[in-house]
């Protein structure tokens, strides 16, 4: 639970302004647009996604593209439900770690709890290492199966040339798991040292 609870905290950095900021720098050249043209639009669309903000932009900016309007439109919709879904869990998550925190000062569950984090900062260390490799040699195939889990419907593929591949290039996903595997690895460490430290008190 608490390292899924890292994932959705990932997944709330990249999404900020900063980081997707970053990774549409990093990424420009893998794009024809103009870099302050690309950056407005990545801005509009990822706050869409991850809050419900600037609907009515985003559909005026693709419906524009002729190549895949529509179907653009209609997959940023698919992909703001996903994270209506995400943020829906991360309440619930939310919840049951405070009920569990709070409620461990009267069932002494300190002992699970630490055990938990232990747990967690090992995944947190070596998961982000095999997910990171993959990403660098076998991307493709990996973005490929993440979309067919998540939109089963089909409908996220998209010319070269359309606006969405545009703004939202490869080069640029492989930037923003690299930084979301960077962030679930820096709070593996954290936690790693949080339990050694703990480790240590107790001895």
């Amino acid at each position: 639970m608490i390292f899924v609870c890292v994932i959705i905290c990932a997944v709330y950095f990249v999404t900020t302004p900063f980081a997707s900021n970053s990774m549409v720098v990093l990424s420009q050249r893998d794009t024809m647009l103009p870099l302050h043209e690309r950056s407005g639009i990545a801005s509009v669309t990822t706050q869409y996604v991850r809050n419900g903000s600037y609907a009515d932009e985003i559909v005026g900016q693709y419906l524009q593209d002729k190549v895949s309007g529509d179907e653009s439109v209609q997959h940023l919709y698919d992909v703001r439900a996903v994270f209506v879904q995400l943020w829906n869990v991360a309440r619930v998550l939310l919840v049951i770690l405070v009920l569990l925190l709070t409620s461990s000062f009267w069932f002494k569950w300190g002992r699970w709890i630490r055990l938990s984090t232990r747990m967690a900062s090992w995944m947190c260390l070596v998961l982000p290492v095999l997910v990171g490799f993959i990403v660098l040699v076998a991307f493709g195939p990996l973005f490929h199966l993440f979309h067919k889990i998540l939109f089963p419907q089909g409908n996220w593929q998209f010319p070269s040339d359309s606006l969405l591949i545009q703004v939202f290039p490869q080069l640029f996903w492989v930037v923003s798991a690299l930084f979301l595997l960077a962030f679930i690895l820096i709070v593996g460490v954290l936690f790693r040292l949080l339990t050694l430290k703990s480790s240590e008190s107790k001895s």
